[in-house]
């Protein structure tokens, strides 16, 4: 799991999302990655994404 989405997850509030932490932090818009890991990174972002946000993240309450 990601450290923004633990932050997120263990916030007080229910509201918190993904999208408000990087506005309130100085957070770069990508990452640099050694090739040999990125599948694997993409895979698990890409996991833990959905299942933060859900299948249709437009929908989603932490949008």
């Amino acid at each position: 799991m990601t450290i923004l989405m633990q932050i997120a997850l263990q916030s007080e509030s229910p509201k918190t999302s993904l999208s408000t932490l990087a506005r309130t932090n100085i957070t770069p818009n990508y990452l640099l990655v050694n090739r040999d890991i990125q599948p694997t990174l993409l895979k698990q972002l890409k996991k833990f994404i959905k299942e933060f946000y859900g299948d249709n993240p437009t929908i989603s309450l932490d949008y």
